[in-house]
């Protein structure tokens, strides 16, 4: 099994945008970076959706104006005091943009990206808070009634088929099958700058997709 050492948070922020760019012409993505990080590590990753049009994507059924992306380093899981931070900056994000009382809550949407599901906090949500999960596809659960549309990306259940860029954020991930798929996609399209950045990610690590970010011809 390969040890990956690799920046999640960014590797993640590029898979999201490879895996929605059949829709770039009405989404902008803006990383959310932390000031006091040194250098400064990826906290959040705003989608911001510019159309009403409907994205087939069942990630992406839910967007609203504004989506948030959370990323934690893949394998720790999200806590409760994780989850209320990022509620905390949803709350706040949307004091920040537009005209005074513009835009409210069904504006945007919460979506938390990791490898692992996480019982815990969703034990505590169900119990302490009342909501309740629902599992909309393979690696895919809805929080209801929450104070914002939510949702929780697990990437070790991601359809490799559907989600071939996501899904290779996972530590076990050594299947022969989908790091195939990997370096064939990439050999097709190394010239996008958003592949390129992709790929960087894993390049000073021993994971089996290292060396494809040294292919530049």
């Amino acid at each position: 099994m390969a040890k990956h050492n690799t920046n999640w948070q960014e590797a993640a922020y590029w898979a999201l945008q490879i895996e929605l760019q059949n829709y770039s012409d009405f989404l902008e993505f803006s990383p959310q970076y932390s000031p006091t990080g040194k250098p400064p590590h990826l906290d959040y990753c705003i989608i911001r959706k510019t159309s009403s049009a409907l994205i087939p994507l069942e990630i992406a059924l839910h967007f609203a104006t504004y989506n948030l992306f959370c990323v934690k380093t893949i394998g720790v899981p999200i806590t409760v005091d994780f989850y209320y931070k990022a509620c905390g900056y949803a709350c706040n994000y949307i004091s920040r943009i537009g005209r005074k009382n513009e835009f409210s809550r069904q504006d945007i949407t919460l979506n938390f990206l990791c490898m692992y599901f996480p019982s815990q906090l969703i034990q505590h949500l169900i119990q302490q808070c009342g909501l309740k999960i629902e599992k909309n596809a393979p690696g895919i659960y809805y929080l209801s009634n929450d104070i914002f549309s939510t949702q929780f990306i697990i990437t070790k259940e991601l359809s490799p088929d559907t989600y071939l860029f996501l899904r290779y954020l996972c530590r076990q991930t050594d299947d022969a099958r989908i790091i195939s798929r990997l370096s064939h996609e990439y050999q097709k399209k190394r010239r996008h700058v958003i592949y390129q950045n992709y790929f960087m990610q894993f390049s000073e690590t021993n994971s089996p997709i290292r060396h494809l970010s040294s292919i530049t011809k």
